[in-house]
């Protein structure tokens, strides 16, 4: 499975208005999660994603650099992706937590 790295960063503020702010500098927000570990709001680069993950088939690793050093050491597959309904743009993206010394069974709709 092929590895993807990404530049991400931890964000502070929640909500419709600090994600709009946030998308207005072009940045998406987003959310890392998994089955151990608490939610942490992020934010990705809205070039950076557009180019490295969006667009991709399949199954990815992605791999987060971040100056947080909880983030540094994880993996994560786009769980979901949530576009904007008129001008198709990425609204908000979800990335959730992989074990790799675990089996990960996933649902694939075709």
């Amino acid at each position: 499975m092929e590895e993807i790295t990404l530049g991400v960063e931890t964000r502070a503020e929640r909500g419709k208005g600090a994600a709009r702010r946030l998308r207005r500098t072009g940045k998406v927000p987003g959310i890392f999660y998994g089955p151990k570990s608490t939610a942490t709001p992020i934010a990705v680069d809205r070039k950076d994603f557009a180019a490295h993950v969006a667009n991709l088939e399949g199954s990815h690793l992605i791999r987060f650099e971040s100056p947080a050093a909880d983030l540094q050491k994880r993996v994560a597959l786009v769980r979901e992706v949530q576009h904007h309904p008129v001008t198709g743009g990425i609204l908000h993206v979800d990335f959730y937590e992989v074990d790799l010394t675990q089996r990960l069974q996933v649902t694939v709709p075709l």
